[in-house]
């Protein structure tokens, strides 16, 4: 081979190499990021086309996917949608289009999308049997916790109980599993409304729903924080039985008032706003079925601000551990206090706030004999 030919031959290998190498990096290192980029429509277009998986609460489809007659082929629909919005989330192209999902409130659709879209790792041989049979690949469904008939009681009775115009949460858990058995959170919206495939539909939807003053978006169950009030004195009572002074049958301070301790210049005179206390020393049990103040504030300024921490993170405060809808707030107990700060802590004042979602998480552990089941 002479010369100028070898040269020519050299120099197309190398060119060869070089496509090969820009080949394997593009479809092996950027695939992800390609695919998931926003800017590629021709991966939105796909996913927004094809046969995602049902979301079932019992043997209900609660969220699934119906065949349309448009260019994208299937229609995202929701059954009951006032009921189930909140946990199903929504989908749609709209939303695809953004690379931020944590201000799209997309709940199920978005932190199952892998299962529900069929790229989960666990539907490996169905995407295979799929692609054989020259199918479209379809996602696999999702299975809730939800039991339809306490998720129908907890919405009728908050609705009754709050009005048309009113603004709560109802949470239900199984004690000993950590089951989320119903979740509601008022006032709700309907998420038919923005999975629609007309985006200026989608999107004057999705103004409209941001921009009210009710914030139904919100699911208030887990992203609404509130001064837990009496409710937390089951924390404080189970710091109390942890600390060794006191056990469940023993006698606990009473008493109409109690002056929490003087620090830096601040009072505060804590009262029962009339209910039964007595005088010095009561049963534990009553102080708990009068939900006395003075009780409780006083046990937690004996107990300590750090007993007290410790004892509501056991329960959940201060961390994140609902993986299944995202965003979550915490739940916050709060550091370095005084004791006037520790003593109104106590009776779920203070700077104490927790989710519905955590105090059903305390009221559960009593229920399953102290042991704190991770809620899904």
């Amino acid at each position: 081979m002479n010369k100028p030919i070898r040269t020519v031959s050299v120099g197309i290998m190398l060119l060869f190499l070089a496509l090969m190498l820009n080949v394997t990096y593009l479809q092996y290192w950027r695939a992800d990021s390609l695919d998931s980029d926003p800017e590629n429509r021709r991966a939105v277009d796909a996913t927004f086309s094809q046969e995602r998986g049902a979301v079932l609460v019992g043997r209900q489809a609660v969220a699934e996917s119906v065949p349309s007659d448009d260019r994208y082929e299937f229609q995202r629909t929701y059954a009951k949608p006032l009921l189930y919005a909140h946990a199903t989330g929504w989908f749609n192209y709209y939303n695809a289009q953004s690379s931020d999902c944590t201000t799209c409130q997309q709940w199920i659709e978005q932190t199952q999308n892998d299962i529900l879209s069929g790229d989960d790792d666990r539907l490996f041989v169905t995407r295979l049997v799929d692609l054989l049979s020259n199918q479209g690949q379809k996602g696999g469904n999702v299975q809730l916790t939800l039991d339809p008939e306490a998720q129908q009681a907890a919405f009728d009775g908050l609705r009754q109980t709050i009005g048309p115009d009113g603004q709560g949460s109802v949470v239900a858990l199984d004690p000993r599993t950590g089951k989320v058995l119903a979740m509601v959170s008022l006032p709700s919206f309907d998420p038919n409304r923005l999975a629609s495939h007309d985006l200026s539909e989608v999107n004057a939807a999705y103004e409209q729903l941001d921009a009210d003053e009710d914030d139904p978006l919100n699911n208030r169950a887990i992203q609404t924080t509130l001064p837990p009030g009496s409710t937390f004195k089951i924390v404080t009572a189970a710091a109390a039985i942890e600390s060794g002074e006191y056990t469940a049958a023993d006698q606990v301070p009473g008493g109409a008032t109690y002056q929490l301790p003087l620090t830096s210049g601040e009072t505060g005179l804590i009262d029962n706003e009339g209910r039964s206390c007595g005088t010095s020393l009561i049963p534990f049990a009553q102080a708990m079925e009068q939900s006395c103040n003075t009780t409780f504030a006083r046990l937690a300024v004996e107990v300590g601000a750090d007993a007290m921490r410790d004892q509501a993170e056991a329960f959940g405060f201060n961390e994140e551990y609902f993986d299944d809808l995202q965003p979550q707030a915490e739940s916050v107990f709060p550091t370095d206090m005084n004791e006037p700060e520790t003593g109104q802590s106590g009776i779920g004042q203070f700077e104490v706030r927790a989710t519905p979602l955590q105090m059903a998480m305390v009221a559960a552990g009593i229920a399953n004999d102290g042991k704190v089941m991770r809620p899904y």
